[in-house]
């Protein structure tokens, strides 16, 4: 995989690049948004890992201009501890997660793993709806997307099944907010869109 590493704390990013390296991945660095942007103009990157803190534009701003230009860009972000509530937040422009400051390398090996294996899973469903397409057949791509759904499980009132891709972000977020219970939350929603 492509990685692009972006991050002004120059030591973080060499140290994180010379770690992701052994991994046997392409590795790309900048040290601010403009060079990220560049790199991002010339090459194919399949996951970019941003600090949200960068002296010209904040990696939010990275992440909206990715996602408002349709790059097909994975996104994790890293973040202080004062950042915490707009990285929870930024899932809901399309990010992968994001990890806090000192990064969890393990953790960061995990994503990466899960983000290569996705990749491969929609190769493989890309290939597959090209050969049924040239064989005049009709696929219901709500199918393919039931194989992705999510599950959550409450004591209370069993399983969940999590199909849309807003239900998906909102559990994300929910399950971040976990390990924050200080952070306020606040549900808002029409009666029947199911709050509780």
């Amino acid at each position: 995989m492509n990685l692009l590493i972006i991050d002004d704390e120059k030591d973080c990013c060499d140290d994180l690049a010379d770690f992701l390296i052994e991994f046997n991945h392409k590795i790309f660095k900048a040290y601010n948004a403009v060079n990220a942007f560049k790199i991002l103009e010339k090459n194919k990157i399949d996951l970019m890992v941003s600090d949200v803190n960068l002296p010209d534009i904040s990696g939010l701003e990275i992440v909206k201009t990715v996602k408002k230009n349709k790059l097909p860009v994975e996104i994790i972000l890293m973040s202080g501890k004062s950042e915490i509530i707009e990285s929870i937040n930024a899932i809901d422009l399309g990010i992968y997660d994001f990890l806090t400051k000192p990064i969890d390398i393990n953790k960061l090996v995990q994503y990466i793993a899960q983000i290569e294996k996705n990749n491969k899973k929609s190769k493989q469903i890309n290939f597959f709806n090209s050969y049924v397409i040239k064989k005049n057949k009709i696929i219901d791509l709500k199918e393919i997307e039931f194989e992705k759904n999510l599950s959550f499980y409450h004591k209370s009132i069993g399983s969940i099944g999590i199909f849309s891709n807003n239900m998906k972000q909102v559990f994300k977020k929910l399950d971040k907010l976990l390990s924050y219970q200080e952070i306020p939350i606040l549900i808002q929603g029409e009666t029947g869109t199911g709050k509780e």
